[in-house]
């Protein structure tokens, strides 16, 4: 849900260069919690943008502005992204108390097979 709304935000920064759902794939959970909540490396774009990956991550970091995330810090080349966890928890109670939380049509109209195997004794 929150990574959704980064990547929003950054479409916005980079909608000529990048589709949403590109920039939903690149978007990634880092190895290490220390650096953060979500973090969008900025290699890829080197080549198209023709600028080291440091400044692309500057130029980004400058114009992003994300309601959710309370702090965002770079580190080479990555762009590391904070939840503001306060807003963070407001905005998932919110979405449990809609009347169709948890609710969906994936398998409508389709058939399922669920076999329960028995325990062995």
């Amino acid at each position: 849900m929150f990574k959704k709304y980064i990547a929003e935000d950054l479409h916005e920064i980079l909608k000529d260069d990048l589709k949403y759902e590109e920039i939903l794939k690149i978007l990634e959970v880092p190895a290490n919690d220390g650096f953060g909540d979500f973090s969008f490396p900025t290699f890829t774009l080197s080549k198209s943008f023709r600028k080291s990956p440091k400044n692309i991550a500057v130029d980004i970091k400058e114009k992003f502005k994300c309601a959710i995330v309370n702090r965002t810090e770079m580190i080479n080349g990555f762009i590391n992204f904070h939840i503001d966890k306060q807003k963070g928890s407001s905005i998932v109670l919110n979405e449990i108390q809609m009347e169709r939380y948890g609710k969906t049509d994936y398998l409508e109209g389709q058939k399922l097979v669920m076999d329960f195997s028995s325990r062995r004794i």
